[in-house]
């Protein structure tokens, strides 16, 4: 399964980390929808943060 079908496949879920973002942080749209998304590496894992927007 690539990232795009796991994308796919997933539930919304909402986590926030307890901890400020590092300067690692980046913008891309991960999905393919158009809109951008932000993705934080931390110690912890690699947070996503998907932009949903209503149309």
């Amino acid at each position: 399964m690539d990232v795009l079908e796991a994308i796919e496949r997933r539930r919304s879920v909402r986590v926030y980390p307890d901890k400020p973002s590092g300067r690692g942080f980046g913008f891309g749209d991960i999905n393919g929808n158009g809109w951008l998304d932000i993705v934080a590496p931390e110690k912890e894992g690699l947070y996503l943060f998907e932009n949903l927007r209503r149309k």
